[in-house]
């Protein structure tokens, strides 16, 4: 079971690469590959589906390397802080931070690609911060109109995955231990 979900995984986020490396002037790094992660990640939420997305993102920077790998460092950290703490019965109890679910992929996957947009600026071109800021808002643009629809897609249909009861949730699997 977890071979076949494995797989299913890497072949969704292969053929995300691919759509990317042959579509290079029409869709923009990340635009594809990173929702595509982040559907990985938030389909079975455990250390196991934590570590292959993050294995997934160094693939990526390994593929097309930049300055920096940004989004595989800033992956857990922020799956821990979003995802983790809003299905936790405590944190709804102290009333902090509520994201809806449906919104947790689009965030995740905007956030990774402001990371990896960043990162691909020289240390040299952080020198002067407003050139490697515009710089960076530029590629980023033309990353959002392709990334916000795709993950927007995806979180539906991971949220319709979990109404028709094709995985379980996270929390439900918390409140049965």
């Amino acid at each position: 079971m977890i071979f076949r979900g494995l797989f299913a995984a890497l072949l969704l986020v292969w053929f995300a690469e691919v759509m990317e490396q042959t579509f290079v002037g029409f869709l923009p790094r990340g635009g594809v590959v990173i929702p595509a992660i982040c559907v990985v990640v938030l389909w079975n939420l455990s250390a196991a589906g934590l570590f292959l997305g993050g294995g997934l993102l160094l693939l990526d920077w390994i593929a097309r390397p930049t300055c920096f790998p940004a989004a595989p460092l800033l992956l857990p950290l922020l799956v821990t802080t979003f995802v983790v703490s809003a299905h936790s019965d405590l944190h709804l109890q102290r009333g902090g931070l509520r994201i809806p679910r449906p919104l947790l992929l689009p965030l995740l996957a905007v956030i990774l690609l402001v990371a990896q947009s960043a990162s691909g600026e020289s240390m040299a071109a952080w020198s002067n911060p407003q050139n490697a800021v515009q710089e960076s808002l530029s590629r980023l643009r033309p990353a959002l109109l392709v990334l916000l629809p795709t993950s927007g897609v995806l979180a539906l249909l991971l949220q319709l995955s979990e109404e028709l009861g094709l995985r379980r949730t996270a929390a439900a699997g918390w409140r049965r231990s």
